[in-house]
């Protein structure tokens, strides 16, 4: 790529102890800025003279946050860490035709207020865990049929994944969901890809879910985002969002 390289780093490691984010709210103080800064650089240089690249490998609420906040931004590409080849890269694999199977919805009644969504790309989702956060809540799953940490090298099946998403979220809109709680095994680039295409003038309520497999629950936090009137995200503890009570 030609021209000058203007880079915006959103470094988290301040705000993590091992592997564990030990404090988010510090984590999500640094990308509240971001599309101010991202329409300060495009303002400056000129209306098609900015191309955006993305990359990252950070915690899937702040990376879910972070794909809002860039949005549809024109000129833009997405890179992510090919563990294997140990390189950055775009997703220029081949498209081998999964896409998500989608379960519990059929059975969803009318007029619930909030539901648990988990999304698989790369590891199972970890329902005793979400159970353990939320309690009974109803939960609908999107799963490829082969989860694989290298599932998601094809633009056009993030682009086939991203459509399911959004359509899912159109669908409980129509059956009075009012708020989601989202949880994605999936890498990087997807779970940014994900995050590009939530409205927030027209979509429920999202809260995104960090999975810390020692915590109790394993859900530990999430963070809110800012839909709704909602001017900025937030972080909320489990347990601080009144869960409704468990039915028979």
């Amino acid at each position: 790529m030609k021209g000058r390289i203007d880079i915006l780093p959103v470094d988290h490691r301040q705000s993590t102890s091992t592997s564990q984010i030990s404090s988010p709210e510090d984590a999500l103080s640094q990308i509240a800025g971001l599309r101010q800064q991202l329409r300060q650089k495009r303002d400056a240089a000129g209306p098609g003279n900015v191309r955006l690249v993305y990359g990252g490998m950070a915690a899937v609420p702040l990376t879910f946050l972070t794909g809002m906040m860039v949005g549809n931004e024109a000129g833009l590409t997405v890179m992510d860490w090919d563990r294997f080849a140990e390189e950055w890269r775009e997703p220029d694999g081949a498209d081998d035709g999964d896409r998500f199977v989608i379960s519990g919805i059929d059975g969803l009644k009318e007029d619930i207020p909030e539901v648990a969504v988990a999304v698989a790309v790369s590891y199972p989702s970890d329902a005793d865990g979400i159970r353990a956060t939320l309690g009974d809540m109803p939960l609908i799953r999107l799963a490829l049929p082969t989860l694989s940490t290298t599932a998601h090298w094809s633009a056009s099946k993030q682009s086939a994944m991203a459509k399911d998403f959004t359509d899912l979220l159109g669908v409980l809109m129509a059956k009075g969901v009012k708020r989601i709680h989202l949880f994605i095994a999936a890498p990087n680039s997807v779970v940014f890809t994900l995050g590009r295409h939530l409205d927030d003038r027209l979509h429920p309520e999202v809260l995104v879910y960090q999975y810390e497999r020692s915590a109790s629950p394993p859900f530990p936090w999430a963070v809110q985002m800012p839909t709704h009137g909602r001017s900025a995200a937030q972080v909320v503890r489990s347990g601080a969002i009144p869960i409704p009570p468990a039915t028979s």
